[in-house]
């Protein structure tokens, strides 16, 4: 079986003679790439508590993990989306303009998961046999 990947010449290898510079048409990496393998449930769970305790120790009691994790997170998120999602200082976290954009997001995926849980739980209904 032939990959059909390796069979197909590049389309910047056949045009070279042609005044194309090689890798003409190759593309490139968008400027603000992405990362999304960088989200998690858990990093939006702790974007949303820090967002509603307006602290990152508060909420990661909440959410049950320690202080550190909670803030490789969050910084993991904020790297991943190159912005920042809180203001921090001696006071707490203040959500920025971006960050409410990006925590309304965050709510907004959580609340679909808890839908689908709530899907896929065994069902509360009860057969009733009405035959006599």
């Amino acid at each position: 079986m032939t990959n059909l990947m390796t069979a197909l010449p590049k389309p910047s290898a056949s045009l070279e003679g042609r005044g194309v510079p090689c890798g003409a048409f190759e593309q490139k990496a968008p400027r603000h790439h992405v990362n999304f393998l960088r989200f998690d449930l858990a990093s939006m769970q702790l974007v949303v508590a820090c967002a509603d305790w307006g602290s990152l120790s508060v909420a990661v009691k909440h959410l049950h993990c320690s202080l550190s994790t909670g803030s490789y997170r969050l910084s993991g998120m904020e790297d991943a989306l190159q912005t920042q999602i809180f203001l921090r200082d001696h006071k707490g976290l203040r959500v920025t303009t971006q960050g409410e954009q990006i925590i309304a997001h965050c709510r907004s995926i959580l609340l679909h998961v808890e839908k689908m849980q709530k899907i896929s739980e065994p069902s509360t209904h009860m057969a009733i046999d009405i035959r006599q």
